[in-house]
């Protein structure tokens, strides 16, 4: 479920772009590509992996590479 809701969000960046925005100090960035975070529970906490480029991947990819950051977190946890 929580894949479907990474790729929608992802989507809704691009649907209204000035979401997707960041403050630079004395000026807006916007950006093309749509990078969401999820948060994750593991053993030691909470992390949140950041898929990038999620408008442009299909769910397969995304859950693959959330698992796989995931993975890789809690292997440097350790």
């Amino acid at each position: 479920m929580n894949d479907f809701v990474l790729k929608a969000a992802a989507l809704a960046l691009q649907d209204v772009p000035e979401a997707n925005v960041s403050w630079m100090g004395d000026h807006i960035r916007q950006y093309n590509y749509s990078d969401v975070s999820v948060a994750v529970a593991i053993d030691d906490g909470l992390i949140t992996p950041i898929v990038k480029a999620a408008n442009l991947k299909p769910l397969l990819t995304i859950s693959s590479e959330v698992k796989s950051l995931v993975q890789k977190s809690e292997r440097r946890q350790t």
